[in-house]
């Protein structure tokens, strides 16, 4: 994917629908129907009561959404605190995705896109807040998720991860994962910990993002972020440059390839502290996924070095709050110790939960502990915690009331 950065403000280049007649009329149609074709200028089909791209995003801070989903003939939707609300404005047509993606990634951001059939897009509004996009094509046209994000950053202390989280900001070197499904809060808990850390100790810090979200700033450490897309072609460039540019902190974005993986636990053995995420639901599973990544005859020397580089990892992901509005982070932590590296060393993941559980003294939590203490503090209810946990069916053995009638929800387990 290509990442176009438009910030608040921005103008746009100029009405080029005739410098792109050409592209759209080759493009493959991708729409069911005679309407198949992208069409740069439509025939005149009469008024349209079609939203604006300011009346949708003003409907979506004013409803406390984390995203909008929009797709050509679809009704907008809405992401309010995990549940999809279908919102009361019309359906876009195609020609409105088509003129918002030139709103939104100006003309060479649509060629991209109409090129690659995906791209994704960091978005200002001046009076509205940053938004993390992403444009795609799909089988009736084109569509779009708008997330958004806060322009503040969090303090870790709001965040009410486990303690030991905090202890991630002191690793001199190494490697930490924060994992997570989709939209689980891993950005926002990586934004805090290089905040904190960049104001309390003088570092070099580097992040590598596809887009950029957070904006980071300190008096007290040096902080450059790239963007995949704007400042750099991939994340293995990036990567590469950073081996070569006396980092003390990396921050990448996801781990998304072979190469990227191995450049960072390159980075994390030649002593930086690295960053990053996956999108996996358990510690556990952080661990095999960075490992049958590689090819078999590599994965014993990948398994020797994981082994000494990891410093720690937390699983976490997002639960309705009993005490207020919106969500809240519920986190599993792994922190690396003599018997976590054996496992590892011996490819022997499936023994990572029980080494979790005999670590609490250490700092270490599983989701289900988590999830427990979320409960007794009041932030959480009972019916969430069976509808999140890992195994409820051993929540009954550490003290908690039966499940609640009418269990298990249609949500499910997480």
């Amino acid at each position: 994917m290509m990442g176009f950065d438009r910030p608040p403000g921005s103008p746009h280049e100029g009405d080029a629908s005739q410098s792109l007649s050409d592209v759209l009329q080759n493009l493959t149609g991708i729409r069911e129907g005679p309407a198949a074709a992208f069409d740069a200028e439509p025939a005149s089909r009469g008024p349209r009561p079609l939203p604006t791209v300011r009346s949708l995003l003003e409907e979506m801070i004013q409803r406390k959404a984390s995203d909008i989903y929009l797709c050509t003939d679809q009704l907008p939707r809405y992401r309010v605190f995990g549940e999809v609300i279908t919102s009361t404005q019309h359906s876009p047509d195609q020609q409105f995705m088509i003129d918002l993606v030139r709103e939104v990634a100006g003309e060479k951001g649509l060629e991209a896109f109409l090129q690659t059939g995906d791209i994704d897009v960091s978005y200002g509004v001046s009076d509205l807040g940053r938004f993390r996009v992403n444009f795609y094509k799909q089988r009736h046209g084109i569509g779009t998720v708008f997330r958004h994000i806060p322009t503040a950053v969090p303090n870790l202390d709001d965040l009410y991860l486990p303690p030991s989280v905090a202890e991630f900001i002191d690793f001199g070197h190494g490697l930490v994962i924060v994992t997570g499904p989709t939209g689980s809060g891993k950005t926002t808990t990586l934004a805090a910990l290089i905040k904190t850390m960049a104001d309390r100790y003088p570092l070099h810090i580097v992040t590598v993002e596809n887009p950029i979200e957070f904006h980071l700033d300190s008096d007290v450490s040096l902080i450059v972020q790239r963007e995949v897309g704007l400042h750099t072609p991939s994340f293995a460039r990036a990567l590469k440059d950073a081996l070569r540019e006396d980092i003390d902190v990396l921050m990448i974005g996801e781990l998304r390839d072979l190469e990227t993986i191995e450049l960072a636990l390159k980075a994390a053995e030649m002593g930086m502290l690295v960053f990053c995420t996956l999108h996996t639901t358990n510690s556990a599973k952080a661990i095999s996924r960075i490992i049958d990544v590689f090819p078999a005859e590599e994965q014993d020397q990948v398994r020797m070095l994981l082994a000494e580089t990891l410093r720690g990892v937390l699983a976490q992901q997002l639960c309705l709050r009993a005490d207020g509005p919106g969500r809240i982070a519920c986190g599993e932590v792994l922190l690396s110790s003599p018997s976590l590296s054996y496992l590892i060393r011996e490819g022997k993941s499936n023994q990572i939960h029980s080494t979790i559980q005999t670590g609490r003294e250490a700092g270490m939590i599983t989701m289900d502990q988590a999830l427990i203490a979320h409960y007794m503090a009041g932030r959480i209810t009972l019916q969430e915690i069976y509808d999140r946990a890992h195994r409820p069916e051993d929540l009954a053995s550490q003290g908690l009331p039966p499940p609640p009638s009418g269990y298990p929800t249609a949500r499910g387990s997480a």
